[in-house]
């Protein structure tokens, strides 16, 4: 999880994030990225420990708000 939040931090560098418009928003972003790495996330899913991965975009973008904290 830690490697993919940190991927996942990297590619918005590139692809800003703008609360105010619905398609860059962190959830939108988010589900953005998701689709582009789909079939490592849901392998990455179901490991466990250190290795585990997000199950959803939703939770990726969860993780980077809480981050942000």
């Amino acid at each position: 999880m830690v490697e993919q939040l940190a991927e996942f931090k990297a590619w918005l560098r590139d692809n800003p994030v703008n609360e105010r418009i619905a398609a860059r928003t962190v959830g939108a972003r988010a589900s953005t990225y998701w689709r582009l790495h789909e079939k490592t996330f849901a392998k990455d899913a179901t490991r466990t420990g250190e290795k585990r991965g997000f199950s959803s975009p939703k939770t990726l973008a969860s993780a980077y708000w809480n981050s942000k904290a």
